[in-house]
């Protein structure tokens, strides 16, 4: 009698909403970390760059982990749930591109030394969450329409 049970599809998302907050958590920890730091061989200076100081990359992080976490709540709407994905995956890498694009052009621009920090490569991992969020978020769209067919 097992089968005459209606099927609980309040529980599928569950694996996709650990993975966006997985990737929001990462977004958000881009934003705090340092992501490289440049020293002058001439004048021995250094210079750390990112960080929540630097707005440049912290209010964007924010932005993104805060996209992140509004799309655990769009679980009613698949369809928006993962183009949230894709549009959150294309930001993770141009963040993390347009970032290291940045600091290669201040190092040129300063003649100094980079050494690359952890910070950088959050947005790397958020898009490996992403990617297993957007799969999930599919998996489950499918898994519901053969449901529906079924009917």
């Amino acid at each position: 009698m097992l089968f005459l049970q209606p099927f609980n599809f309040s529980m599928i998302q569950r694996i996709q909403s650990v993975y966006l907050f997985l990737s929001a958590v990462a977004l958000f920890c881009f934003g705090l970390f340092p992501l490289a730091e440049l020293h002058n061989p001439q004048t021995q200076d250094y210079v750390s760059l990112g960080g929540p100081s630097a707005l440049n990359t912290f209010i964007p992080a924010l932005v993104s982990s805060l996209i992140s976490i509004s799309a655990i709540f769009l679980y009613r709407n698949r369809k928006a749930q993962m183009r949230l994905c894709l549009v959150l995956l294309v930001l993770s890498i141009v963040l993390s591109g347009g970032s290291a694009y940045g600091i290669v052009q201040q190092a040129g621009a300063l003649s100094a030394e980079v050494s690359w920090k952890f910070g950088l490569f959050f947005p790397l991992l958020a898009v490996a969450f992403l990617l297993l969020a957007w799969r999930g978020v599919r998996s489950d769209d499918q898994l519901i329409r053969s449901a529906d067919r079924l009917r």
